[in-house]
């Protein structure tokens, strides 16, 4: 049988053919309802593989280790996207062991764009039975950090205040200010004042009249 392998564009694309298995019987399919998720289960030789069904949210991890337990047998774990997996499934290379090994660990931090269902699943090349150990873990996405959050809301809002004040005491001296004085004069031969305002010449004034006196008979 086959699973195709498309997650990672890095890895060129290609099949995982468990060339030992012939056509076995059926696959068996676990439910993991526990977190964590501890068992100590039997690959037969009959079986194609053993999938490990689970729902990871999107930002949340997988953490999972597999060891083989059977003196001189080793397994192969796949990262699967999906329940039900067949042999056109998707696992992610990255995340996966897909050549026979006596152990795997990793973490798959779960992207945001392929859903809730996984799949872990157990194959092996050999063709006896196969015993190991495997545990899943599965952790939530991160909670916001509301507090974080409010303390940056708060100080934006605090520098925004502060701003507006600043503008407006500046815009309040402006407009309270008065205009500027002129400097006094200080004579003609001081460089920088401006001249004196221009005279023009007074009329000269005339006595009075008054009526010529009498004159005698």
């Amino acid at each position: 049988m086959k699973l195709v392998s498309r997650f990672v564009t890095a890895v060129s694309l290609g099949l995982v053919l468990f060339a030992a298995l012939a056509t076995p019987a059926a696959a068996v399919e676990y439910t993991v309802g526990t977190n964590p998720y501890i068992v100590t289960h039997t690959l037969l030789s009959t079986e194609i593989w053993n999938a490990y069904e689970l729902i990871a949210e999107p930002g949340g991890q997988v953490s999972y280790t597999m060891a083989v337990t059977s003196a001189g047998d080793c397994a192969m774990l796949l990262m699967v996207r999906g329940h039900n997996p067949t042999g056109n499934s998707e696992y992610d290379t990255r995340y996966s062991m897909d050549t026979c090994g006596p152990s795997y660990a990793n973490a798959y931090p779960v992207p945001s764009n392929m859903g809730n269902q996984w799949s872990i699943v157990i194959a092996t090349d050999r063709l006896n039975d196969v015993d190991y150990s495997l545990t899943i873990t599965v952790s939530p996405p991160a909670p916001l950090n509301w507090l974080v959050i409010g303390g940056v809301l708060i100080v934006v809002i605090v520098v925004i205040v502060a701003i507006a004040a600043a503008v407006m005491m500046r815009r309040k001296k402006a407009a309270a200010m008065p205009p500027p004085a002129m400097p006094p004069y200080m004579g003609p031969t001081q460089p920088g004042y401006p001249a004196p305002p221009p005279t023009y010449p007074q009329p000269p004034q005339q006595p009075p009249q008054y009526p010529p006196p009498p004159q005698g008979p």
